[in-house]
């Protein structure tokens, strides 16, 4: 209570307390409620391929890597662009530039790569659904301009597509790829819906019919898989981050109070491991690959990554990574592990 008061004064001298306000978020678990320490696995890395650097004008602002058996598919920011990189780096194809008209994207929020080969590309600012297939074929437009404005969607096998909105009673959407609505719901847990988007930022997702919800910058994840809903703490305990809600007259605008490290900074599901790759605020901040049985929520064990990275997509033993050094690369890197020995365990982020 008294850090609480402190912390209130503060605010107060800075910014005005009059218009501002800390707001603490609920506790999905605590600190008391994570899994132990890690299990740290020895492994060693083979080198595929790399695009990036001063020299290749191809890459400006990679996101969203996305991996499946053909290689990778990712959205450059920077171009308005998706690529598609066969198994050797090669580019296969492009599609898509800046506007608002056919073939075009004005605000890419997350793409999704099904095992056919289909990709889903969800443009918010557009309201729609790009739908394309190899290589890189339109196949439709999904107009959903009567879906709240989201950051995420997962396919959920067949043709339904779950779209996580900013709205808390109506935060998950689930349409076909015709932009009807089937079903609205929300994560099960009461307080979700009082938290703001900024709080309960977060990614989905999907392998089959299997599909589920991590907090970026919170503690837990929830699988949602239609009848067997469920939830588990990460293995390092990471609190919601706080809010400082200021007034202006009529005016409200809500911010972080301080920059969070992500817990599930990107993710993969594979079969019935969940991969998460941990931020944290350590010297091995975005190293860390951590794993999870999906079905129970236990943890398995962990493993470094060779450098920092901004996103890991995963598919089998190939690990994409999106990382700075200075200028943005994408490096394909196979993960060999050693000989099976006991993991040693070490304190969270050793």
């Amino acid at each position: 209570m008294k850090c609480r008061l402190q912390k209130l004064l503060l605010c107060s001298f800075l910014l005005g307390c009059n218009s501002q306000q800390l707001r603490d978020p609920p506790t999905l678990w605590t600190a008391d409620d994570a899994q132990g320490e890690r299990r740290w696995e020895a492994v060693r890395w083979d080198t595929l391929w790399m695009r990036g650097g001063s020299d290749d004008t191809l890459l400006l602002y990679p996101s969203l890597l996305r991996a499946n058996a053909t290689g990778l598919f990712l959205y450059d920011r920077g171009t308005s662009r998706l690529l598609s990189f066969d198994d050797r780096g090669a580019l296969r194809w492009a599609y898509g530039r800046a506007g608002a008209g056919p073939g075009e994207f004005a605000g890419v929020r997350d793409v999704r790569v099904g095992d056919s080969g289909r990709v889903l590309v969800y443009d918010a600012d557009n309201q729609r659904i790009t739908v394309l297939e190899e290589p890189g074929s339109l196949v439709s437009f999904v107009s959903i301009p009567h879906v709240p404005r989201g950051e995420h969607i997962v396919q959920m096998g067949g043709d339904s597509v779950a779209v996580f909105t900013f709205a808390g009673s109506k935060s998950i959407v689930i349409l076909d790829t015709a932009g009807v609505v089937h079903r609205v719901s929300s994560l099960p847990w009461d307080a979700y819906q009082g938290l703001s988007p900024l709080v309960r930022q977060g990614l989905p997702v999907s392998s089959g019919l299997e599909w589920g919800y991590l907090f970026s910058v919170g503690n837990g994840w929830f699988r949602l898989t239609a009848g067997r809903e469920s939830s588990a703490p990460y293995i390092e305990h990471t609190d919601f981050p706080t809010t400082l809600v200021s007034r202006d007259g009529r005016r409200t605008t809500v911010r972080l109070a301080e920059r969070p490290p992500c817990s599930a900074c990107s993710a993969t599901l594979q079969n019935d491991t969940l991969f998460v790759h941990f931020g944290g605020r350590t010297e091995e901040s975005n190293r860390i690959i951590d794993m999870y049985r999906w079905r129970t929520g236990e943890y398995l064990a962990s493993y470094r990554l060779p450098m920092a990275a901004n996103g890991v997509a995963i598919h089998e033993a190939r690990h994409y990574v999106d990382f700075i050094d200075p200028f943005p690369h994408v490096l394909a890197l196979v993960r060999q592990p050693f000989a099976r020995t006991p993991p040693r365990s070490e304190p969270h982020g050793g």
